[in-house]
């Protein structure tokens, strides 16, 4: 299994997150943008093993969304490194915010394991009406001081 990221294509990886989702209305907004964790796979078939989505762009920061496939082999440190640092290299985001579903215990710990940090819970925000929690990831204080 060769693993890589890729921004391309987009309207293929925002299909494929809003379908591993279940959108209500199928789409995201206008401003999304999703980078893919593709697999070679062993006989070269390229495939979708994760997507992490950014929208809500403002001075303050965005918004993500993770989606997986259900597997975990695809969550190498690296790629992990790499998809969570990419927001703030490529789109120059200050702060990634994050909601996870308040039924969704585990993926709230890996969000804690991975670096974010929690900020709020908030009813009804979730896109199926669940409740959500908030998490954040700042960029590196380092690293808006070198800007």
């Amino acid at each position: 299994m060769t693993l890589y990221l890729s921004q391309k294509p987009q309207y293929y990886l925002l299909q494929w997150a809003a379908d591993m989702l279940r959108l209500p209305s199928g789409i995201w907004t206008s401003d999304s943008r999703a980078i893919g964790v593709m697999d070679d796979g062993q006989r070269g078939e390229k495939s979708i093993r994760a997507c992490l989505v950014l929208n809500n762009f403002t001075g303050e920061g965005c918004e993500a969304s993770f989606v997986s496939d259900g597997s975990r082999t695809w969550a190498r440190p690296k790629i992990i490194h790499d998809l969570l640092t990419l927001p703030f290299d490529i789109f120059g985001a200050p702060r990634i915010i994050v909601r996870i579903s308040a039924d969704a215990p585990e993926t709230q710990v890996a969000a804690l394991r991975i670096g974010f940090r929690f900020a709020a819970t908030v009813p009804n925000y979730m896109p199926n009406g669940d409740d959500a929690v908030l998490f954040f990831l700042n960029r590196a204080p380092h690293e808006i001081d070198e800007e």
